[in-house]
């Protein structure tokens, strides 16, 4: 079970990466624009075709926080299943485990569940964040 937690971390991860590689460019041309503290001239950077490419640029921004977030989830969930086998001889320490299992679970699922949409509390009609 904890070699699962792990190779679902191990998914997530490289596919966190790889979207990260792919909006690196758009990113680094955002935050040129947005950190400077006076007018930036990038040669061949066409500013209506960044804007264009923000709202993607943003829902995979988000799909990469997501996913690290998981994959952080899904070590610490790794650990929690291979350390259940060393608690379950202490009742005393297994009211720990159970604590850390439910708030790792509520992690997975406010994180992994609620930026991804599936808790409509934090999005507004089109999908967008509503705050």
């Amino acid at each position: 079970m904890d070699d699962g937690f792990l190779l679902f971390g191990l998914l997530c991860l490289v596919s966190g990466t790889a979207i990260l590689f792919i909006i690196v460019d758009t990113m680094y041309e955002f935050e040129a624009l947005t950190y400077s503290e006076g007018p930036v001239f990038v040669p061949g950077l066409d500013t209506s075709a960044l804007l264009a490419r923000a709202p993607k640029f943003h829902s995979m921004a988000e799909a990469v926080l997501i996913l690290m977030w998981l994959t952080i989830c899904s070590v610490k969930l790794s650990f929690l299943a291979f350390f259940k086998r060393l608690v379950r001889q202490m009742p005393r320490m297994e009211k720990y485990w159970w604590f850390a299992l439910i708030f790792n679970i509520f992690g997975y699922v406010f994180w992994g569940g609620g930026v991804l949409g599936w808790l409509p509390v934090f999005y507004g009609r089109h999908g967008n964040r509503g705050m």
